[in-house]
C-alpha cells in the first residue's frame, strides 16, 4: 500500500466519508490524490462506494499486531571510553538510559512484543527483563559481524515490525504514528548521505552531485513488506559480501517495495556513537564520568569537564585507545583490550617506563597505572609511523634500535618465545588449532629453539614489538627527522637481534626486503650468522604471534592476513634455516 492509500483508509475509519475537500484537509495530500486514492481503494476492494469493506476492517485492525526489535549488540567502537565500562544503549541521555527511552516510547504505542539483540556485554541488559515486558536474544555472530545478523537474529516472528537502533534519542515518538506502508525515519538536515526524500515523500538513491538525508536507523514494515525483508536479510547473511553490511543495504538494494520517508527535525534526533556526541547531548550526563576520565582529571589537577575532544583512535592489536586534549594539549590514553591482561604484566611493563622515560627512547608518559593498564602519554603531533618499505626511514627507525641496544639496559625479567608459545596455548583453554597441522609445524620450530639456546646474544632490555607502527617519525624546528619508538608492553631482556625479526614479521615483509632491513641495522656488515640467528627468530616467533592471534580470536577479534602470514613465517623460514643454511 502506499502512504496516499494508506493514510485514506486510517482517516476514513477514524472521521468516516465525508467530502474529498474535507478528506483532503484533513490528510494533508491534494484533492487529486484523493481522487486517485479513493479509486486505488475501490479497485482493491477496501472501499465499496463510501463504506469499508471487511477486506478494510481486517486490514486496520492487523495494526493492533505491531513488534521492535532494538539492535544492541554492537562494540560500539567509538565511544571508548564508555564502552569500556557499558554497553552504548546504556549511556544516560537526559536522566534516561536510550534503551530504556526507546522502550517507553514504543510501550506508549502499544507494542506489547519487543525483542533485544544483545551481544557485547550482553549480561548489563538483563535487568530490562525485570524492568520491562521485554525478551532479549543473543547474537553470539556480534564480534565479526555487522548489525545484519542483529536483525537476522530478532526475524522470527512476522508482524507489523519497529527496527530501532540503540543509541538513537527521539524527542517526539515515531511509533505513535500509524501506517499500512513501510517508513523510515531521516531527519531534516542535508549533508552527504547516499539517500534522500523525493516530492512524493519516497527514499530515492542520491546522485553524486546531490546532498541526502541524515538515516537516523529507525524504521517500520507492515508484515507482508517484513517478510520479503526477513528473505532478503536471511540470504544475505549466507553471501560473505555482506558480512559487514549495514542491514540498510539490503534494504534499500534487495528489496523491491517502496519505502516512504518520516521525516523528524535534526535537533529531535541525536545519534550517540561518541563520547563527544554524548557531551553535545548533555553535558551533564552520569555516563560522560567514566573510570578513564576520573583518572585523567585527577592526574592533571583538573575537573572531568575540563577533558575535551575525547576521539576514539584506530583500534590496536593489543590496546583500545583514545585522544583527549587538556589545557589546549593533546595526550593518548590507553586501555588494555579484549583478554590483554591475561597476556601483558603492567607491572613489568611499568619497571621498563621507568627505565626508559625522559631518555629520548620512548614517547613521554605522564601516568601509569599497572593495576588497570591504564596509561597516558603525550600526544606526538605532526608525526607519523615508519613506511617499512622505505629505506631512509628504515634507516631512521634501525637507527634509533641500534642507539637504544647500545644502551645495555637491564631489567629483571626477561622474554622467552617459547615459554610463552605455550602459554598461548595453554589460554585456547584445550581447543584445538584452526591449522590442521599445527603439532607439526610446532615440532619443527621446536628444533629450531636447539640452535637459538646456542647461538643467542647477550640479554639486555629488547623491545620485542618493535614494529614498523610503533616507530613515530617526527621533524624538530630545524626540519632534522627524529625517531621515538613507542608501545613498550612486551619489552623484556633478550637478545636484541629479535628486535629486527619483529619489526620484520609484523611488517609481512619477504625474504629480500628482510635482508635489506638486517643490512641496515648493522649498517653493511651483518654477521652471516646474525642473519641466520634473526632468521631462527623469525620462524619461532612467526609460530608464537600466530598462537597469540588464535587466542585473540575467542574475543571475536581477527587479524585478518597477519593471522595466516605469521603461520607462514613459521614454515617458510624453517625451511630456509633446514634446507639452505642447513643448521637444523
Amino acid at each position: 500500500m502506499n502512504i496516499i492509500t494508506s493514510n485514506l483508509l486510517i482517516n476514513l475509519k477514524k472521521h468516516g466519508y465525508t467530502n474529498q475537500r474535507d478528506i483532503a484537509k484533513r490528510t494533508g495530500h491534494s484533492l487529486g490524490a484523493i481522487n486517485k486514492g479513493l479509486k486505488q481503494l475501490r479497485a482493491a476492494d477496501y472501499l465499496k462506494q463510501q463504506t469499508l469493506t471487511q477486506k478494510a476492517e481486517d486490514t486496520l485492525s492487523s495494526l493492533k499486531e505491531k513488534q521492535a526489535i532494538i539492535l544492541a549488540a554492537g562494540f560500539g567502537v567509538r565511544m571508548l571510553p564508555i564502552n569500556h565500562e557499558i554497553p552504548k544503549g546504556l549511556v544516560e541521555v537526559k536522566g534516561q538510559r536510550l534503551i530504556e527511552r526507546l522502550i517507553e516510547q514504543l510501550l506508549a504505542a502499544q507494542v506489547s512484543d519487543i525483542k533485544i539483540v544483545v551481544g557485547f556485554q550482553k549480561e548489563k541488559y538483563e535487568y530490562l527483563m525485570d524492568k520491562y515486558p521485554v525478551k532479549l536474544l543473543v547474537n553470539t555472530k556480534y564480534k565479526d559481524k555487522n548489525n545484519i545478523d542483529s536483525l537476522a537474529t530478532g526475524m522470527s516472528h512476522m508482524k507489523n515490525t519497529f527496527v530501532v537502533p540503540c543509541d538513537v534519542w527521539l524527542a517526539d515518538n515515531p511509533f505513535l504514528q500509524e501506517a499500512l506502508y513501510a517508513w523510515y525515519l531521516v531527519t531534516d538536515a542535508k549533508g552527504r548521505s547516499l539517500f534522500k526524500v523525493a516530492n512524493n515523500q519516497k527514499i530515492i538513491e542520491t546522485t553524486l552531485t546531490e546532498e541526502g538525508n541524515y538515516l537516523t536507523g529507525v524504521a517500520y514494515f507492515p508484515k507482508e513488506e517484513f517478510k520479503q525483508l526477513a528473505h532478503a536479510i536471511h540470504a544475505a547473511t549466507k553471501d560473505n559480501d555482506f558480512a559487514h553490511s549495514f542491514w540498510e543495504e539490503i534494504l534499500f538494494e534487495q528489496t523491491a517495495f517502496d519505502i516512504y520517508a518520516h521525516i523528524a527535525p535534526n535537533d529531535h534526533v541525536l545519534e550517540i556513537n561518541t563520547y563527544e556526541d554524548l557531551r553535545a547531548a548533555d553535558d551533564r550526563s552520569q555516563s560522560l564520568e567514566t573510570q578513564a576520565v576520573l583518572k585523567i582529571a585527577e592526574v592533571f589537577n583538573v575537573s572531568p569537564q575540563e577533558v575535551k575532544d575525547v576521539t576514539t583512535m584506530k583500534a590496536g592489536m593489543t590496546n583500545r585507545s583514545f585522544l583527549f586534549t587538556v589545557d589546549g594539549k593533546r595526550y593518548i590514553m590507553r586501555m588494555p583490550g579484549e583478554g590483554s591482561n591475561q597476556l601483558i604484566n603492567r607491572f613489568e611493563e611499568a619497571a621498563v617506563y621507568e627505565k626508559i622515560n625522559h631518555q629520548g627512547i620512548c614517547d613521554e608518559v605522564l601516568y601509569i597505572q599497572p593495576e588497570s593498564g591504564y596509561k597516558i602519554t603525550a600526544f606526538m603531533e605532526d608525526s607519523h609511523v615508519c613506511d617499512p618499505h622505505d629505506p631512509k626511514q628504515i634507516a631512521l627507525c634501525m637507527g634509533k634500535l641500534r642507539q637504544f641496544h647500545q644502551l645495555a639496559l637491564k631489567v629483571d625479567h626477561t622474554f622467552d618465545i617459547f615459554e610463552l608459545l605455550e602459554f598461548y596455548e595453554d589460554l585456547w583453554e584445550g581447543q584445538p588449532s584452526a591449522y590442521p597441522d599445527y603439532e607439526k609445524t610446532k615440532a619443527k620450530i621446536y628444533e629450531i629453539k636447539h640452535y637459538i639456546d646456542h647461538h643467542a646474544g647477550e640479554k639486555i632490555l629488547s623491545h620485542i614489538d618493535a614494529n614498523a607502527d610503533n616507530f613515530l617519525i617526527y621533524s624538530d624546528a630545524d626540519g632534522k627527522e627524529h625517531v621515538r619508538l613507542i608501545d613498550w608492553e612486551y619489552a623484556a631482556m633478550h637478545d636484541p637481534a629479535v628486535d629486527i625479526a619483529m619489526f620484520a614479521i609484523y611488517s609481512m615483509l619477504d625474504r629480500q626486503e628482510t635482508d635489506r632491513v638486517i643490512d641496515i641495522y648493522y649498517e653493511g656488515e651483518t654477521p652471516e650468522e646474525k642473519r641466520t640467528l634473526i632468521y631462527a627468530y623469525i620462524a619461532a616467533a612467526g609460530l608464537l604471534w600466530s598462537n597469540w592471534c588464535e587466542y585473540k580470536r575467542k574475543f571475536g577479534i581477527d587479524f585478518g592476513d597477519y593471522s595466516i602470514a605469521q603461520y607462514r613465517y613459521a614454515k617458510d623460514y624453517y625451511k630456509i634455516l633446514k634446507e639452505e643454511k642447513k643448521v637444523l
